[in-house]
């Protein structure tokens, strides 16, 4: 993230400073999926559900600087469905 202050009047004074935040977490996706192959195409279609856990961002060498919006700390969690469309192209050896 990088915060960029200027002042123009009565003299032009610029401040940049930049800050790093990390947040550690582990996330697992189980799901299904179904596979039609109709040469050489393979259509698949996958269903499932994605959970991510992790911790709230904080500032890189400082575990206790917590990036917040409204005084509410911040993460990178997001749980929800997730639905994939694959369609792949086998490209075979002609046999001789």
């Amino acid at each position: 993230m990088k915060d960029l202050i200027e002042i123009v009047f009565p003299e032009k004074i610029t401040e940049q400073q930049e800050y790093h935040f990390i947040a550690n977490g582990y996330g697992i996706e189980p799901g299904m999926m179904i596979s039609y192959n109709l040469d050489p195409f393979v259509f698949q279609v996958n269903l499932g559900l994605a959970v991510d856990n992790s911790k709230n961002f904080r500032l890189n060498g400082d575990k206790e600087m917590v990036l917040g919006v409204n005084n509410n700390p911040v993460s990178p969690q997001w749980t929800g469905a997730r639905l994939g469309v694959q369609v792949t192209y086998l490209f075979r050896k002609k046999k001789k």
